[in-house]
């Protein structure tokens, strides 16, 4: 089982390598803010920690992404890379920290539309190593974010609305609008949106009849 690991992961970093994609090492650990003023972007709360020599407060990573953001060079438009690095995080429904071998890819920068394509081409390709039955589910964001900027809901409050809608959690995506304050209207709204899942030709026409503010089709205000 781990040799057939391996073998897909040495085969999915040259699938990457050949569409330009430069591997990406990072460090097994780094500040324990990075991940604390993040906590939004991550799966779980929980993070394996450590004082270093110096008193600063280290995290054994539980995510790749936020590593190579931080580091990454803003001077270049367009970065391509991939990585094959451990994490560390607590197994969903289960206890203890558990080492996790992950395989993927960042695109950052001035993404267009071809690095779009070809990142989900690179994806649909990734599964297909992995099984050729597989299902490449697609979302957006933008309209969400969108959405909820437009609503004023705060940062955390906002977090709260994407686990439910996430998890598709219709009570507590209900109690939580309550608890922000939402209208009827706008806790309506949010549940068609939780609920809008499908075939592209059968989606769309469904969430461009919902009466979204057009803020909502614009990125939310940083």
């Amino acid at each position: 089982m781990i040799a057939s690991e391996d073998r897909l992961s040495a085969d999915l970093c040259s699938l990457y390598k050949t569409y330009g994609y430069q591997q990406y090492r990072v460090s097994k650990f780094e500040e324990y803010d990075l991940y604390a003023e993040n906590r939004n972007f991550l799966e779980s709360e929980q993070i394996l920690t450590f004082n270093d020599t110096n008193g600063t407060l280290m995290a054994l990573k539980p995510d790749v992404t936020l590593s190579i953001i931080k580091n990454s060079r803003g001077e270049q438009p367009l970065q391509k890379v991939f990585y094959r690095e451990s994490v560390y995080r607590v197994p969903k429904k289960g206890t203890g920290f558990q080492e996790i071998m992950q395989t993927g890819l960042e695109c950052i920068g001035a993404v267009d539309d071809y690095a779009m394509a070809e990142v989900l081409m690179l994806a649909a390709r990734s599964l297909e190593a992995v099984s050729m039955e597989y299902v490449l589910d697609l979302s957006h964001m933008g309209i969400l974010g969108g959405l909820l900027a437009e609503l004023r809901v705060p940062q955390e409050g906002a977090a709260a609305v994407l686990t439910a809608m996430g998890e598709k959690n219709l009570p507590a995506l209900e109690s939580r609008g309550a608890a922000l304050g939402l209208s009827k209207v706008d806790q309506r709204l949010l549940r068609k949106l939780c609920l809008l899942a499908g075939p592209v030709e059968q989606t769309l026409p469904r969430l461009m009849a919902l009466p979204l503010p057009p803020p909502a089709f614009r990125p939310p205000r940083s």
